[in-house]
Parts: C-alpha cells; sequence; structure tokens
C-alpha cells in the first residue's frame, strides 16, 4: 500500500512539475484569461491619444464598445444597443502583454490579475506615441 501511495505521489509530482514548466500552457491560461476579462462587460470611455499631436474622444455621448471574445472584433453600440455603422475593430492577443488592435501592435500598460477597469495600449513608432485609453 505505501508502495502504491509513494508511486502515486511521485507520478502527480512529475505531471505537474511537466505543466509547469511548458510555457505553452502558462501563455495559453494567460491568454484565456485577458480574453475573458476584456469581453466581460462595456468599455464606456476610448480616447486616442497622439504623443505628440492630439487626444481624440472615439465615443459619442451614450456609446459604448464591446469586445467578442469568439470572434476576436469589438464592436461600438449605441445607448440602445444598437451597433453603430462602420465600428468594427479586430484584436487579438499575441502574448499577455501584447494586443493587436486593428491591426496595430501595441504594448499593454496594465498587469492584470483577475478583472480590471481600465485597458492602456501603447504604441512607439517614427517617434510619435499612439495610446488607446479604455475604461469601464
Amino acid at each position: 500500500m505505501k508502495t502504491i501511495t509513494k508511486l502515486f505521489l511521485a507520478v502527480a509530482f512529475i505531471s505537474s512539475l511537466s505543466l509547469m514548466s511548458c510555457e505553452r500552457t502558462r501563455d495559453g491560461v494567460g491568454l484565456d484569461a485577458m480574453y475573458n476579462a476584456i469581453s466581460s462587460g462595456r468599455w464606456y470611455g476610448w480616447t486616442t491619444t497622439l504623443t505628440p499631436g492630439t487626444s481624440t474622444n472615439n465615443l459619442a455621448a451614450d456609446q459604448y464598445v464591446e469586445f467578442g471574445k469568439s470572434n476576436g472584433t469589438a464592436y461600438v453600440y449605441n445607448k440602445d444597443g444598437s451597433q453603430v455603422p462602420g465600428s468594427q475593430h479586430t484584436f487579438s492577443f499575441s502574448d499577455t502583454k501584447t494586443m493587436i488592435f486593428d491591426g496595430v501592435t501595441y504594448k499593454i500598460k496594465e498587469n492584470f490579475a483577475g478583472s480590471f477597469k481600465t485597458l492602456t495600449l501603447e504604441n512607439e513608432s517614427g517617434g510619435i506615441t499612439t495610446t488607446q485609453a479604455f475604461s469601464r
């Protein structure tokens, strides 16, 4: 009986070590958590800031953004739930610190653990920093 218990514990220990050391498993779990966190709820604020340059509010009054986990698309909606025409934006995560939004690669400024209230994306190219800031 003791031999079976020791054997079982050894197999469990080796299995857990191999899963923890597998980078793909960790990244897959992290990316799934990112998709879940971003797609739950509505985002009522979205600004684009070019530094040096200008800041633009991308949502009119009573509009919000929803990120769709299943199709990798974010849509802008009016208060009544109707989609704003031409408001389709693609997104994906290449890792837990990088998001591709509308074909542009951004670094994610927040460190996520569970849900979050802000999402700040930053891209620096050609001396211009583009920041996409979303808030709930």
